[in-house]
């Protein structure tokens, strides 16, 4: 699988490319902020992207949400040493969170659940009814036609 490191610690993105080597991932870019990070995965288009929280200027958060809305089936997967956050997270449909210093078992944990591949369509969709925002699984959809006159 193709990914893309974003932290503001050179020494941060460097052990979790040497940990990711294990599971023979090709690290096609890396950035230190968001904004070079928005361009890399842009430009390199791959299926995951190991994002840290706390970053100058834009945070992690921030980046994901725009990420999530541009790529629904990318990876994305927070590395921070920030465990509050974790709910935020997930609200921009992360597929992980990790913290520093990162625990090998639960990466190789996470890397087995993450998709293998990418799709052209996503696998959720999200579904708005009233003031709820909730996730729906395409497998879960029933379609239902009515002729309306």
């Amino acid at each position: 699988m193709k990914y893309v490191v974003v932290d503001d610690e050179m020494l941060a993105r460097e052990r979790l490319k040497r940990l990711l080597r294990a599971f023979n991932w090709q690290c096609v870019g890396e950035a230190q902020n968001a904004k070079q990070a928005f361009e890399v995965i842009q430009s390199t288009s791959p299926s995951t992207v190991f994002l840290d929280i706390n970053m100058p200027e834009e945070s992690g958060l921030e980046l994901a949400k725009k990420l999530s809305a541009s790529l629904p089936t990318l990876n994305l997967v927070f590395v921070t040493a920030y465990p509050e956050h974790a709910l935020d997270a997930f609200e921009v449909f992360a597929k992980g969170y990790l913290l520093k210093p990162i625990d090998p078992k639960k990466l190789e944990q996470l890397v087995g659940q993450l998709p293998t591949g990418l799709s052209q369509y996503p696998d959720k969709i999200t579904v708005q009814l009233g003031n709820v925002t909730s996730w729906v699984t395409i497998n879960g959809i029933i379609a239902y036609s009515r002729k309306i006159n």
